[in-house]
């Protein structure tokens, strides 16, 4: 369950970044 929780990170930090530009 540990890379699910990885993986949703990476998206929201993904997300942020784009909102972010």
């Amino acid at each position: 369950m540990n890379w699910i929780f990885k993986s949703l990170l990476a998206a929201f930090g993904l997300l942020f970044v784009v909102l972010s530009v």
